[in-house]
């Protein structure tokens, strides 16, 4: 039974833990939303062109 009582609380942990990400995650996206919005948001010129190569590479 304690094996049991073990693997669910490290479920919850882990449960806990991937809330917290993803609110982290949101709260940098509407972050960055903001920025965009107020013109303050650079991407540097590097990162876009990687991104584009990478999406080119994975069509067919």
């Amino acid at each position: 039974m304690r094996n049991e009582e073990d693997l669910n609380e490290a479920i919850e942990r882990l449960k806990d833990f991937l809330n917290q990400e993803e609110k982290m995650r949101q709260e940098r996206i509407e972050e960055i939303k903001r920025l965009i919005a107020e013109g303050k948001y650079d991407v540097p010129v590097e990162e876009l062109v990687e991104k584009i190569l990478k999406k080119l590479k994975e069509r067919p």
